[in-house]
This record gives structure tokens, sequence and C-alpha cells, in this order.
């Protein structure tokens, strides 16, 4: 009898360890009882809507203030006609696109340290600073827009004039995006960005 009573005893203690857990209702997890050892839990799934990092490059930190890139377009145009700088940490890419979002060339490069620099400290430079989303008339008397996207404190900006008429404040960051669509364009290694060992000239 005294056997049996052990036996049972052992076999009750064993279906508990498996079944014995407090269950939280808040989080639908089973948490382990007091005085038992823990037992890490598998990571919970992302969901759905939280925001991925901006760029392609998903691994790379976000800087708070950044210079994330620009470019310059023409909408009386038919061809090659808008041109995109996109920098994330230090990738870049230059794409030139139609109108018609047809892909032309996508050149990509790496921001050298003096480059990377360069990009910080204009970025830096414009925090605090009041800036207007639109400068003049872009794109008036058929002329080309150009623009600077920035992030200033976590804030994402894009600031538009009229191509070769960046206002004062501007004129480094539209100085550093035109200097890295001639070098990519070209190939061409500069002291701001080492284009992509793959890079093809592309002619107009």
């Amino acid at each position: 009898m005294r056997k049996a009573m052990r036996v049972a005893v052992v076999l009750g203690a064993l279906a508990c360890l498996g079944a014995c857990q407090a269950f939280d209702s808040d989080t639908g997890r089973r948490d382990a009882e007091p005085g038992t050892p823990d037992v890490p839990q598998a990571d919970l799934p992302i969901p759905s809507d939280t925001p991925a990092p901006d760029g392609p490059i998903a691994d790379v930190p976000l800087a708070s203030t950044a210079l994330l890139g620009g470019g310059t377009s023409y909408g009386e145009c038919v061809g090659q006609c808008v041109r995109n700088v996109t920098i994330v940490g230090s990738v870049v890419h230059f794409r030139i696109t139609g109108n018609d979002a047809m892909l032309y060339a996508d050149q990509p490069g790496t921001l050298t340290e003096a480059g990377s620099a360069r990009a910080d400290g204009t970025a830096a430079a414009l925090v605090g600073v009041q800036l207007q989303a639109v400068y003049g008339c872009p794109g008036c008397a058929d002329g080309g827009v150009s623009r600077v996207d920035l992030r200033r404190e976590g804030v994402a900006s894009s600031h538009s004039y009229g191509t070769g008429s960046a206002p004062d404040v501007l004129v480094p960051a539209d100085a550093m995006i035109q200097d890295l669509m001639t070098a990519l364009k070209g190939c061409t290694a500069t002291v701001d960005v080492t284009p992509d060992p793959d890079c093809h000239a592309f002619f107009d």
C-alpha cells in the first residue's frame, strides 16, 4: 500500500511540472511558480505596424540629426529627368529615373570618413534653424527643382528651391548633394565618397 502511495505521489509531481504553472491573463504567458528556476520566454513577434528604419539598410542605427539626401528634378522633361541621392549611415545611392519612375541608373557608393564628417557637420549646423519647406518658385519658367532632405533632432523634413538657387542657409547641404551626384554619376572617387567597385559611369 505504502509503495503504491509513493508511486502516486511521484506521478503527480511529474505531471505538475508541465501543468502547475501560474497563468498570467494579461500577458498570455505561463509564469513559473515561486521557487522554481526562470525559463527564458521566446521573443514576441514584432507587430506589423512597427515602423522599419528608413532606407535600404535595416540594421543601420538612425542618427537623430543627419543629411538624408536630396536631388534635382525637371517637370517639363522626357527621359532622365529625376536625380536623387539617398544617404543611410555611410551608404549612398544615386538614382536617375524618369518622371514615369523608369530607372536609368542606380549608382551605389560609400561615404569616406571625411564625407561622413561633412554630412554630419552640415546637418548639425542646421539644428535650431528655421527652414522653409519651399523657397521662391522652384520649377517656374521651366527651371529645375532641387531639394535637400534632413533629419534634425529626430524630425525629418524636405526643403525645395530652384536649381542653382539654393538659399544661403542651405548652400552647404546643396553643395554636398551636388558633389555626390557628380562623383557617383561618373564613378569617380573623391574625398567624400568611394563608388562601388561595380559602378558603371553614366552618360546622358
